[in-house]
């Protein structure tokens, strides 16, 4: 799903610097399949949306954490 998003991000001339992605844990996800958050520019983040995907929360994991646990 990282190498998708990327490669999307890519062509559609998204910084690949200044990215976040990242999964909601479960039980704070309010859609029910697995999807990847893919933000760019995460510099232009409001308030609200580093709170909600703030890194490696109790309720939002990015990916490098989730690569963490599967090894």
């Amino acid at each position: 799903m990282q190498e998708i998003g990327l490669k999307v991000l890519k062509e559609r001339g998204g910084d690949l610097n200044d990215t976040r992605l990242g999964f909601h844990w479960p039980p704070f996800n309010t859609i029910s399949h697995l999807h990847l958050h893919v933000i760019s520019p995460q510099s232009e983040m409001s308030f609200f949306q580093r709170f909600l995907f703030r890194p490696n929360s109790f309720y939002f994991a990015t990916v490098i954490i989730i690569n963490i646990c599967n090894d």
